[in-house]
């Protein structure tokens, strides 16, 4: 029998589909909507989405954004604070996005805060701004079928380095082109995968 290399990477793919449903998680999302519905404002239920920020770090200086390069490495999340975090929530939520200021996809040990997120079962989102190469990552990103939003705020080549600075669209169409195989041939689909726009002059 042949076994094509999209079908194998299917096979060996952990838990491609959405949040695992588990007993917590399920009755978790059923309490959450119980009180929702009766407008309760103090919560039994705990997050369905968490948004954790890894990293103030990041390789661009982009205008609406900061006015002064903060490196990656300088400025993380306490590994032991993120672990202390996930047991208490990551077994119930539907979804967590591993970003915020910075750019998350940079940090050394992406792969693993990856693999550790989706063991307990939850979706996994990142925004980026795909401005570099890191090979490894992306095929981890389709491997557990993580939703991405690319920020990209020009297609103009002398535009987005004026929004962007230290961007370049070429990079960021080769990083794209990479991650879209990667996910077509784990999935079948790129689905999950978006381009998020900020409007902005000179845009």
């Amino acid at each position: 029998e042949i076994i094509t290399n999209r079908q194998q990477r299917q096979c060996n793919s952990p838990n491609p589909g959405p949040a695992v449903v588990t007993e917590a998680r399920e009755k978790n999302r059923t309490l959450n909507m119980e009180e929702y519905r009766s407008g309760k404002v103090v919560l039994q239920s705990l997050p369905r989405y968490l948004l954790i920020e890894l990293t103030q770090g990041c390789n661009l200086q982009c205008a609406m954004c900061r006015s002064e390069r903060i490196g990656v490495p300088s400025s993380r999340i306490d590994n032991g604070l993120f672990r202390r975090v996930a047991a208490d929530l990551f077994p119930t939520a539907d979804m967590v996005d591993l970003r915020g200021w910075g750019e998350s996809l940079l940090l050394p040990n992406i792969v693993e805060i990856i693999e550790f997120t989706r063991s307990f079962g939850c979706d996994i989102r990142f925004v980026t701004n795909l401005s570099f190469r890191r090979e490894a990552v992306f095929s981890a990103l389709a491997e557990h079928h993580c939703h991405i939003a690319v920020s990209l705020d020009s297609a103009e080549a002398n535009v987005l380095p004026n929004l962007r600075r230290g961007a370049s669209l070429e990079r960021i169409r080769s990083s794209l082109k990479f991650l879209v195989r990667e996910y077509r041939d784990y999935h079948g689909s790129s689905d999950r995968i978006a381009i998020n726009c900020t409007v902005q002059r000179p845009a």
